[in-house]
């Protein structure tokens, strides 16, 4: 099954006209219900799919998905965070301070040999 990056892959390097065609007739044959549901939505509203495709989607999509790609890395350094923390056992010290922000100035009164994540 072809994902919306093989896709993009695959059509990137076509002019905007066939990266739609492909998208209709490779990616979206396998979401039918959804394609049915958005050309209806946009035949309701008075609007052709092919020109908001054109200038909203297509002509953008190339630095949108640029910026998604750094979006997962992005998430993916925070949820390495999160489970470092998870597996130090110092969870219930950030939902502490997540419950109450102002908690980490209390931190700043600590003796300065007292480690509270280890």
């Amino acid at each position: 099954m072809k994902t919306s990056l093989t896709y993009w892959y695959t059509a990137s390097s076509m002019d905007m006209e066939h990266q739609i065609h492909l998208w209709q007739a490779s990616y979206m044959e396998k979401y039918p219900e959804l394609l049915r549901k958005q050309l209806e939505n946009y035949e309701g509203e008075g609007l052709d799919w092919r020109t908001i495709a054109r200038e909203k989607v297509f002509s953008r999509l190339s630095e949108n998905i640029l910026m998604m790609n750094r979006l997962q890395g992005l998430m993916v350094h925070e949820i390495e965070h999160l489970a470092h923390m998870a597996w130090r056992n110092e969870w219930e010290r950030f939902k502490e301070m997540e419950r109450d922000p102002w908690s980490y100035h209390k931190l700043k009164a600590l003796p300065k040999n007292v480690n509270m994540f280890h």
